[in-house]
């Protein structure tokens, strides 16, 4: 009953204990957030550890019918956090085969290679040493990445007997060239820079052309004034 005595010491007995039952579940919901808090950190961490993982050089070997392709592919991290990357096809001299775009979420890794018509989709190791993936262009192909051992940069080594300047000229009709090579003896091999003058016909502006070339094939070569 209401008016009872005993409902009322109930009552009042019983307050105090729902007010310390309400005040303990602080700790436990501040210890939750605390909680949900740490494991989305650990996430982005995770992400941002994978994507560090693919930067490098990768080789890997396409199976092409009858044909086995060995292939280099290059991952770097420019200053702002994006990727860049460039394929090379060594069997076929292309080198430097630009990749337009470099995704990585968890461990899949995609590339768009527009210059081959091609894509690759691909699945990061646990070891952060492998790729498992397929290679997309006309028909889709299994592709796997190894992760290349880190070589030290090249040193000058002692000079080979045709180190130096060589000079050459090409009389392709209207068109003549004058060429220089510039060979130099390094550690890992004898590298190499052409040059390369083109004269046109009359009147037409005189240009001229740095090629940069290793033991590897040509590399790059960008015109100069």
């Amino acid at each position: 009953m209401l008016g009872d005595p005993q409902n009322q010491s109930f009552l009042t007995h019983a307050a105090p204990s729902v007010r310390r039952s309400a005040t303990s579940s602080f700790p436990s919901v501040a210890s939750g957030l605390r909680t949900v808090v740490l494991l989305a950190a650990i996430a982005l961490m995770s992400t941002a550890a994978q994507a560090q993982d693919v930067v490098g050089d990768w080789t890997g070997v396409l199976n092409a019918g009858g044909a086995q392709l060995s292939l280099s592919l290059h991952i770097t991290k420019a200053a702002n956090g994006s990727l860049h990357a460039t394929l090379d096809s060594l069997d076929q001299g292309a080198m430097g085969i630009p990749v337009q775009s470099v995704t990585v979420k968890g461990a899949k890794l995609a590339l768009d290679i527009p210059a081959v018509h091609g894509s690759y989709e691909g699945t990061v190791g646990a070891d952060g040493d492998s790729i498992h993936g397929t290679l997309t262009q006309v028909l889709s192909l299994p592709l796997d990445f190894k992760r290349a051992e880190a070589k030290p940069a090249p040193t000058a080594a002692a000079p080979s007997p045709i180190d130096g300047a060589w000079l050459g000229s090409l009389d392709a009709g209207a068109i003549k060239l004058r060429v220089a090579f510039h060979l130099h003896n390094m550690s890992d091999g004898l590298h190499a820079t052409m040059d390369v003058t083109v004269h046109g016909v009359e009147g037409q502006e005189e240009a001229k052309k740095s090629c940069c070339k290793t033991k590897f094939g040509l590399v790059s070569c960008r015109a100069a004034r």
